[in-house]
């Protein structure tokens, strides 16, 4: 297993707009706020951010050569300290990479790549 965490170039916008799809799909089971709307399709509001805003990175996990899922970064400021922290915002995988270790090798090189403090929340 060879998993790589890679920036998402602009042109890569419609292939995570998809994944966002599944993953919002997968999502909706946990939380009633996620609705498919009329056109069929999950929104997602801020995914365009990742491409404009300089705090803001999106990236593509690949297990091998195969797409395997995403991850949003930010990078936010403590309002009590100023101090700058990382914020997994969101983070997926398919579920046919799931339970391999794609996640954790992903998150792991995510790590690597912003050094420093993370905040990562997680659903009970």
């Amino acid at each position: 297993m060879s998993v790589s965490v890679t920036s998402a170039k602009k042109s890569e916008h419609p292939v995570l707009q998809n994944m966002m799809q599944l993953y919002l799909h997968d999502f909706s089971e946990f939380d009633r706020a996620v609705e498919i709307g009329q056109d069929g399709q999950y929104s997602y509001p801020y995914l365009d951010h990742y491409w404009e805003d300089p705090n803001r990175f999106p990236f593509l996990i690949r297990n091998g050569e195969k797409l395997a899922g995403f991850a949003l970064v930010r990078v936010l400021s403590n309002p009590h300290d100023g101090q700058s922290y990382m914020e997994l915002s969101e983070f997926f995988v398919l579920r046919s990479d799931r339970r391999q270790g794609v996640g954790a090798a992903a998150a792991c090189r995510l790590w690597d790549l912003f050094v420093g403090n993370w905040e990562v929340d997680v659903m009970a």
